[in-house]
């Protein structure tokens, strides 16, 4: 009988004792991480313009540091780059990968899931419903 451990590498999912992808898990958190690390630092007049393109949340009109993505999520001015319930990130409309570049026009405030979620992929790939936000399979 052969050890529960193995020094080849997990590459293949069905590897692990349970059946779960947890190397692959492991593999793609670390390399979130990194890209996290080595993310471009926005400067204030980007951060401006990005957060403006927001809608205000209704109900707090009279403040200007409480807006909407554009999947309706609220996010808070103060919460820039934090992982909280009102955290956001500066997403690219048209992602870098399809050449979108910072210019001011490319940029806009995102809930940090929500800019998780559609990751490397263009605003016009996908659509918010009532049921939920969905990529567009044309």
């Amino acid at each position: 009988m052969g050890s529960s451990h193995s020094s080849e590498s997990a590459g293949d999912a069905s590897d692990s004792p349970s059946g779960s992808p947890r190397a692959s898990y492991e593999e793609a958190r670390t390399v979130l991480e990194e890209e996290r690390v080595n993310r471009k630092k926005w400067n204030q007049s980007e951060l401006d313009t990005a957060w403006r393109k927001n809608d205000v949340m209704t109900g707090h009109e009279d403040d200007p540091d409480i807006r909407r993505d554009q999947f309706g999520h609220e996010i808070h001015r103060e919460d820039f780059g934090k992982r909280g319930d009102h955290g956001w990130e500066v997403d690219h409309q048209r992602c870098r990968k399809h050449g979108g570049g910072n210019d001011h026009d490319n940029l806009r405030a995102m809930h940090h899931g929500n800019n998780n979620w559609k990751r490397d992929r263009d605003a016009d790939q996908f659509e918010y419903t009532d049921g939920g936000r969905h990529f567009r399979r044309d």
